[in-house]
């Protein structure tokens, strides 16, 4: 944490009823409002994430938060049982904070929800405090704008704008990542400053461009990562973007076919959520899943991280599934897993998701497993009890 973010933090803080932090895309709001969650000492901190679309999405994960739920009940009840969660924090002296991640994602009925619940009294006073993230260009534009100006509390106030990462702060985040994983930092300044530049300060982008770098550095070791090594992994990223800038959206596919990343044997991912069928998805290469839109395999869920996951396909036809540092875990078979080879009629669950691996060819020798990889963070999902794919009818 840097002084940008403490600061923040500290609005994040104050006991306005209204606080909104503005600032790029991808600059590390949403990381601050799980910090201010954790740091909270006299405050429940409840955070819903877009997108949303019906005051019940809203009410259910309000009550996830608040690890009230999920229950079968109607939305006037899951909104009665909501208010009295409320009223008695507010008789134990706690404050509660409603967090919105994602404002634009926010359709009219759910927002209209949030207002109803921020506007929540006790004993004739006001017992729920909202705190938003979003993007200036969100600010002017529905639905923030509308509660801004509504707002008691002035502009100056409920606003408070967090810059884009210098230099500096790209380089510190850089080392603060790789700490995570005990690697240690070779990256040069130059390399950082590239870096920024390439990315726009948005840290997914980073955690993504650095990701390659480091397996151009295992293929091609050198003692320090020079700009040079950085421009190398952008071209390569930029290529297989067929003329889309890679400050617009990457995806991570293989940038040779050669080495641990050979040509894979043909299969698919069926996709389910909730027993029903979402999409079939061609094996045929490294897939990254996760609930961005720069994925290839888009999983829209608060329970998935940015980039939860990823499929690599390896020597001798093998598929590896590895997690991405995920809040929520990888499951393969119903048994948590860090990264696992997949086989034929495997059943990968990430959130609410079941992925169905169906291989053409099963592989006769199993690989080493790849090194670890990335990150991202996401809002915390209950451990699901594993569910069987599949009942087996047993003649006699």
């Amino acid at each position: 944490m840097g002084p940008k973010q403490e600061a923040a933090l500290y609005h994040f803080s104050g006991k306005a009823p209204l606080k909104v932090l503005l600032g790029p895309a991808s600059s590390g709001k949403s990381t601050l409002l799980r910090e201010f969650r954790a740091r909270a000492e006299d405050a429940v901190v409840l955070l819903v994430s877009g997108p949303q679309r019906t005051a019940a999405g809203v009410l259910s994960g309000l009550l996830s938060a608040a690890e009230l739920g999920p229950w079968n009940l109607s939305e006037v009840e899951q909104r009665n049982l909501f208010t009295v969660f409320v009223q008695q924090r507010s008789l134990q002296g706690k404050r509660v904070v409603i967090c919105i991640d994602n404002v634009s994602g926010f359709a009219e009925p759910a927002w209209s929800e949030i207002e109803r619940l921020r506007l929540l009294e006790f004993a004739g006073k006001p017992i729920v405090e909202l705190a938003v993230v979003g993007t200036e260009a969100d600010a002017a534009r529905s639905p923030l704008m509308e509660l801004l100006h509504a707002s008691a509390t002035s502009a100056i106030e409920a606003v408070h704008f967090l810059s884009a990462p210098t230099d500096h702060d790209i380089a510190g985040y850089i080392d603060w990542r790789l700490a995570q994983f005990g690697i240690p930092n070779t990256f040069s300044d130059d390399a950082c400053r590239l870096i920024n530049c390439l990315t726009q300060g948005r840290f997914s982008f980073v955690n993504i461009v650095c990701q390659v770098v480091l397996m151009e550095q295992q293929r091609d070791p050198a003692d320090v990562i020079d700009a040079g090594m950085v421009q190398k992994a952008a071209a390569a990223l930029a290529a297989l973007k067929e003329n889309v800038s890679l400050s617009d959206t990457v995806k991570l596919k293989p940038l040779k076919e050669e080495g641990p990343f050979a040509t894979p044997k043909p299969g698919r991912l069926v996709v389910s959520c909730n027993g029903k069928l979402v999409r079939t998805m061609e094996l045929n290469g490294r897939i990254l899943i996760g609930r961005n839109r720069d994925n290839d395999l888009f999983l829209p869920s608060r329970y998935l991280s940015r980039h939860h996951a990823a499929i690599l396909p390896m020597s001798e036809g093998h598929y590896y599934i590895v997690d991405l540092n995920s809040a929520n875990g990888v499951l393969v078979n119903g048994k948590l897993v860090d990264r696992s080879l997949l086989y034929n009629g495997d059943v990968v669950s990430l959130g609410q998701f079941r992925l169905k691996v169906e291989l053409n060819e099963v592989p006769a020798e199993e690989p080493a497993p790849p090194d670890h990889i990335s990150v991202e963070e996401t809002e915390i999902m209950p451990l699901p009890a594993y569910e069987a794919p599949a009942v087996r009818i047993i003649k006699s």
